[in-house]
């Protein structure tokens, strides 16, 4: 079974709403390029698309 990379985020002050949800700004360098996730702690999943995971909340963007 393949081992998770560990994703190293940088959570931010910024925020803003995503339809109806509150959203946190984090950010990340993987794979040799910059990643910006928009997430929800309101949705308390730490999933999010291709290999993204680890944060305190469900991706939104």
């Amino acid at each position: 079974m393949p081992c998770k990379r560990e994703i190293k985020w940088n959570i931010s002050n910024e925020h803003k709403k995503i339809g109806v949800w509150a959203a946190t700004k984090a950010t990340t360098n993987f794979g040799g390029r910059n990643w910006t996730a928009w997430f929800s702690e309101d949705i308390p999943l730490p999933y999010g698309p291709y290999v993204f995971y680890g944060l305190p909340g469900l991706f939104l963007k």
